[in-house]
């Protein structure tokens, strides 16, 4: 899941949001969150990425970035 922002601090709010989406139920197909995000966000010059292969390991992965980036799965 690439996520972006105009800043660190705009990283860190667009990821918690992401997290709190995909955790709601009834859940969002995280491979339809994926193409969304990789073609038809804009792409700001902040970036993170959590490499996910299952909606609680991509919230786990958006939650640490939108805390400190410190995660296995995230790459800033």
């Amino acid at each position: 899941l690439a996520v972006s922002g105009t800043s660190p601090h705009a990283l860190a709010r667009n990821a918690a949001r992401l997290a709190d989406h995909l955790g709601r139920p009834p859940g969002t197909k995280l491979s339809d969150v994926a193409c969304s995000l990789a073609t038809t966000r804009t792409h700001h010059p902040t970036r993170g990425v959590v490499i996910a292969g299952t909606t609680d390991e991509a919230v786990a992965g958006l939650r640490a970035l939108a805390a400190d980036g410190s995660h296995d799965t995230v790459v800033t």
